[in-house]
């Protein structure tokens, strides 16, 4: 991001390469940022057997920061064969959202109780969906190996809106779990 930007979107599009047999069957990513104040989000991913397609964006956390430049690298392996990777995890065992000035996603998986970092799963997916119009508000994919329980989530939700939450775990095959699904219910500050 060139300095006075505060975001910039970005996509990685890979296909499978010519001279290889079998198909993708798995990918490992790692978001890295040269600036601690931004964040390099995975929004969207695409994974069929000839292709990986991934989308996002990154954005300084603190928007006054943005008189300096950044960089960042998506880091992705992918693994290509003819046996499909069977490592679909549980849903997630707790996801609750707690609101305020910042938004904190905290969660747990089956078996990561007591765990600094989790054992379930390497990447949680949330959705929020506004329940009038069912439009998906926010999406992130987060590699939660590297994150661990507590996700700060920097977005503000619409007030007096009701909102579905969907919370879903994957590990390598990007093959992501059924969803927790938490109810959101955003009042106007000073109702209850």
């Amino acid at each position: 991001m060139a300095p006075g930007e505060v975001s910039k979107v970005w996509e990685v599009n890979v296909p499978f390469p010519a001279n290889e047999s079998g198909k993708f069957i798995g990918r490992d990513f790692k978001p890295i940022v040269s600036n601690k104040n931004t964040e390099l989000q995975i929004e969207k991913e695409t994974f069929t057997d000839q292709k990986y397609y991934a989308k996002g964006k990154l954005m300084f956390v603190t928007p006054t920061q943005a008189t300096t430049a950044t960089t960042a690298k998506f880091h992705v392996t992918l693994y290509s064969g003819n046996r499909v990777l069977n490592d679909v995890p549980a849903p997630p065992a707790m996801a609750e959202w707690v609101i305020g000035k910042k938004t904190i996603l905290s969660w747990s998986g089956f078996g990561d109780t007591g765990r600094i970092s989790p054992i379930s799963a390497k990447y949680l997916k949330y959705e929020i969906r506004k329940v009038s119009t069912n439009e998906t508000f926010a999406e992130q994919i987060i590699p939660v190996y590297l994150t661990g329980f507590r996700i700060p989530c920097n977005w503000q939700l619409p007030q007096d809106s009701t909102y579905i939450a969907e919370v879903r775990l994957s590990n390598a095959s990007g093959v992501f779990s059924k969803a927790t699904i938490t109810n959101l219910n955003i009042m106007p500050m000073g109702k209850k």
